[in-house]
């Protein structure tokens, strides 16, 4: 497994570490979660597992049919949950998603920020990508995402008295030489850059956060996952065999 990064209630984690997902679900059995990037992979399977612990969940993403199978799903095994529709790259979009949540389920007790992408073309050499869907979206959604989903997530924890936010992070972000061991696996130059870079700064920003609010009874948690089953790992030629996330449909 890799080692903590932070204090004791910053966790950066392997995704063989499912247990410590499941102690959050178990601390918070009645409340509610808000899930961003549900609508597949981890946010999924996180959804699907926190419903079955008790908790009400609201799924957000992009993709609404996706969502609506999910919420379904929950709905088929006896949970609760709702979806909406919801861009991480958007600031307003992220509010509403917030908002929405408050006023189907009265607050919100725990946030996963979840969504992120990789960049459309990671076969391609950092200075042949292309400058808005391999840089500034991986940026806005990766980054800024995360940062609309904290600012949202305080306002709303303040109004409880504390909560729980979690990040998904990757072992990529404190794996320096990650691009030399990609380029060496035939990868182009340079092509993994704003990806890393990006989740590097989700560390940064978990880190940031557990400093600031933690006083305030708000519980950071920061995940940084190694190999998992998604559509990012798919696009990314990953085995089903070597992935410890899965959904079961």
């Amino acid at each position: 497994s890799f080692p903590t990064r932070r204090s004791s209630d910053l966790l950066a984690v392997s995704s063989s570490h499912w247990s410590v997902v499941q102690a959050m679900a178990e601390s918070v059995q009645g409340k509610v979660a808000l899930i961003t990037g549900a609508s597949s992979g981890i946010g999924a399977v996180v959804a699907v597992e926190l419903a079955k612990n008790g908790m009400k969940v609201v799924l957000t993403a992009r993709r609404k049919d996706k969502l609506d199978r999910i919420v379904a799903l929950i709905k088929e095994g006896g949970g609760e949950a709702a979806a909406f529709v919801c861009d991480v790259g958007i600031p307003k979009s992220v509010a509403d998603a917030f908002s929405f949540a408050e006023e189907t389920y009265g607050g919100i007790d725990v946030v996963f920020a979840n969504a992120g992408i990789e960049g459309s073309r990671l076969d391609s050499p950092l200075v042949e990508q292309d400058d808005h869907a391999d840089i500034q979206m991986v940026c806005d959604i990766n980054i800024v995402g995360a940062i609309q989903t904290l600012k949202n997530a305080v306002k709303v924890f303040e109004k409880r008295g504390g909560g729980t936010i979690a990040f998904t992070s990757s072992i990529l972000a404190f794996y320096g030489h990650a691009q030399q061991t990609a380029t060496s696996s035939g990868m182009a130059p340079g092509s993994v850059i704003p990806y890393t870079t990006s989740k590097a700064a989700v560390d940064m920003l978990a880190e940031a956060a557990h400093g600031s609010y933690g006083e305030q009874g708000i519980k950071v948690y920061n995940f940084n996952i190694a190999h998992y089953e998604s559509e990012m790992a798919a696009r990314l030629g990953r085995k089903e065999e070597s992935t410890h996330f899965r959904s079961e449909e």
